[in-house]
């Protein structure tokens, strides 16, 4: 069993390799939100995983498992190294977050949770020690260290902020 943490630009896929523990350092202003990842292999048997963060008060922390949708074909006329992920599809792909901290793993599988922070407007700018633990069921709890560094600066509250809708109702009645 390997456990690791990473930015929210990567994806993890069931077959992914584990990769190294590496402490994790992140840039945030105040008034920010932001994201990274706590992931965890297991390469014999199968696990309950449960994630939690420990983070200073300051922090607003949610945790979420990242679930998996089905791709069954690639895109027409894509190139292999244009495609992200080429080495796991088809197959299944990360893209939902569910609104629980617990996971099931299976034998050689990658199982990632999604940690969101909100700094609010007036936390103090520093750095702040986040501590993520995965626990495995009968099996063995990984700490892995994260810092959050929080600028001075401060964002701006969104204003004005323009929603469109983009559903067109004429088409429902074709797929009914």
């Amino acid at each position: 069993v390997r456990a690791w943490l990473s930015t929210s630009l990567r994806r993890f896929y069931p077959r992914s390799i584990a990769e190294p523990n590496v402490p994790l350092t992140l840039d945030a202003a105040r008034g920010e939100r932001l994201s990274f990842q706590a992931s965890l292999r297991i390469e014999a048997g199968d696990a309950r995983i449960h994630a939690d963060v420990d983070a200073p008060d300051a922090l607003a922390v949610r945790v979420r498992r990242v679930g998996y949708v089905p791709l069954t074909h690639l895109a027409t006329h894509t190139e292999p190294d244009e495609i992200e992920g080429f080495e796991h599809l088809p197959g299944l792909v990360p893209d939902p977050l569910f609104p629980d901290a617990e996971a099931h793993a299976g034998p050689f599988e990658t199982t990632t949770f999604w940690v969101s922070i909100v700094v609010a407007p007036d936390t103090p700018p520093g750095d702040y020690a986040l501590t993520v633990r995965l626990a495995v069921h009968d099996g063995p709890t990984f700490t892995l260290p994260a810092t959050l560094r929080v600028s001075p600066v401060r964002l701006a509250a969104r204003r004005d902020f323009p929603v469109t809708p983009w559903l067109y109702a004429d088409a429902l009645m074709d797929w009914s």
